[in-house]
């Protein structure tokens, strides 16, 4: 802060400090955090003889449909069939597609996108030891704006002999909300509450730090290893990563983030490969580079003169300054703080431009700062 001219209220004293602040984007953009793992709850057959359970667990059940990376299928998971009227258990496993439609082209896939709806088919491969194993059809159903859905699996043996078709529930893991965050010196601070959609007591929350790479500044941010928390204030680790610009979509930024354990309250880690997108739309120099990753090197704006008067119970403060910047009119009861509340935030359209504040009981200090 450069303080240039200055007023002082004290019965009829006004003091105000001017200033400009340092070079910074802030903004606020949307984020999306969907695991590329599903939640299936426990499936049952036509007649309800035997009961189907998904796991990735050594022992227990945790429904998880995990991404299997470098597969012939998209995703596995291991398989506890029940026989409800013997009381017997077969284990086994399972690998299948995931359909892969993206019918609104923003390069994330439907199935995973809460807001898309899904109603398709895709094909894997089973085994059950002890039982039999073979193909896979599975039938996929969501409506729009639903984090549940239904899949029928039709497990074929072979050689065949008898079907087994089961009726599923599985749930998609999608957390929303604000991206806060203030880009200075080629590094972002963001800090996020995202909300599960809907399910908004559930949230995710943290501080996310993004420095752009060196060889690639506008496009790629990387962010350290940090913590968030859940509902249940359990703590989260998060694995260091990246986040690229798309060039398609080029208001969006997105990477893996890979949780040591998504899901604290199972003995083993899972839920623990994650997608954050964050769309930022804001672009203060209308340089087609969005505020989160654009270079903060320009000149700051010039500081800014002010002509105050009094009347009508008001204190009309005359600003003159650069268009188009944000400035903030604050106030303290002390000098040497630094706390300072902003009463009025508005950003210049004309110059001069004249805010009115109520004349203050006692004393107050007041500054303008531009940005």
């Amino acid at each position: 802060m450069k303080p240039s001219v200055f007023w002082r209220w004290s019965l009829s004293i006004l003091m105000l400090l001017l200033s400009v602040a340092g070079p910074a984007l802030a903004g606020t953009g949307s984020a999306r955090l969907y695991c590329l793992s599903l939640k299936f709850a426990r499936g049952s057959d036509t007649y309800n003889e035997y009961y189907l359970d998904f796991t990735t667990l050594q022992y227990g059940i945790n429904g998880e449909l995990v991404r299997n990376f470098g597969g012939t299928y998209s995703h596995f998971s291991y398989l506890e069939l029940t026989d409800n009227w013997l009381g017997t258990l077969d284990q086994g496993a399972i690998a299948v597609d995931l359909p892969n439609t993206d019918a609104n082209g923003n390069g994330f896939p439907d199935f995973l996108e809460v807001a898309q709806s899904v109603n398709a088919s895709s094909t894997g491969q089973y085994q059950i030891l002890g039982l039999s194993s073979g193909t896979v059809q599975a039938t996929w159903f969501r409506a729009a704006g639903e984090h549940t859905g239904s899949c029928t699996l039709r497990f074929k043996p072979s050689p065949v002999y008898v079907w087994l078709t089961f009726a599923c529930t599985f749930e998609v893991l999608e957390y929303t909300g604000a991206f806060p965050y203030t880009n200075a010196n080629g590094k972002a601070t963001a800090t996020v509450a995202l909300r599960q959609t809907e399910l908004p007591d559930y949230q995710l929350a943290g501080d996310l730090e993004l420095t752009r790479s060196p060889t690639n500044r506008l496009n790629q941010l990387d962010f350290p290893a940090t913590y968030w928390t859940n509902s249940y204030l359990q703590t989260l680790e998060l694995a260091s990563g990246s986040l690229f610009r798309d060039s398609q979509w080029p208001t969006n930024y997105s990477g893996y983030v890979d949780f040591a354990d998504g899901e604290p309250n199972t003995p083993d880690p899972d839920y623990q490969t994650w997608i954050l997108s964050v769309d930022d739309t804001n672009d203060a120099n209308g340089n087609g580079i969005p505020d989160l990753s654009d270079d903060t090197t320009a000149a700051p704006p010039r500081p800014p003169t002010v002509i105050v008067r009094q009347g009508g119970g008001q204190l009309q403060f005359t600003i003159s300054g650069d268009l188009n910047h944000t400035n903030f009119l604050q106030e303290t009861i002390a000098l040497g703080t630094t706390n300072w509340s902003t009463i009025q935030t508005f950003v210049l359209t004309k110059d001069p431009q004249t805010v009115s504040v109520p004349i203050p009981v006692g004393n107050r200090f007041w500054r303008v700062v531009a940005q």
